[in-house]
């Protein structure tokens, strides 16, 4: 396997998502478990960086923090949001759907999802690292589906 292949998965998951990069590295050849692997690993290396920024940012910064109860407040009123009313619904479930479902918002949902429910920064990135898991899975079985069919 080149080295490059790899280079060019990481660049991709880092710009793009997963989404994105999984079809890509198996359409380039890379094995089934190293995309599968090397997605879910690269996500949870993003995982404490999107918490500590959405923690921090709504702590200390008085602008932000009234910016994202206005936008969580104007979000749970619109009526696409039934999507994030589900999850919410769910609970601890719903944090872990969240970025298992592809094109639902991820981590950027999860993570106010997880804030709404008082959960423990533990039992969040445990939820959160699930789901990103079983959505790496869910793609990467997609993709190799996909594959199979064409070739």
């Amino acid at each position: 396997m080149k080295f490059s292949l790899i280079i060019s998965f990481i660049t991709t998951q880092l710009v793009f998502g997963r989404k994105v990069s999984i079809p890509l590295g198996m359409a380039g050849g890379m094995n089934f478990v190293l995309v599968l692997m090397l997605s879910f690993f690269l996500d949870l290396l993003f995982l404490p960086f999107v918490y500590f920024v959405y923690s921090a940012a709504t702590s200390r910064i008085k602008f932000i923090k009234r910016m994202r109860e206005f936008l969580i407040a104007k979000w749970e009123k619109k009526e696409h949001s039934r999507v994030f009313e589900w999850l919410k619904r769910l609970g601890k479930m719903g944090v872990v759907l969240a970025p298992a479902i592809p094109f639902t918002g991820g981590v950027n949902l999860s993570i106010p999802l997880a804030d709404m429910l008082n959960l423990k920064l533990k039992q969040t990135l445990l939820l959160i690292s699930f789901g990103n898991f079983l959505g790496c899975l869910l793609i990467a079985l997609a993709a190799k589906g996909i594959i199979t069919i064409f070739v």
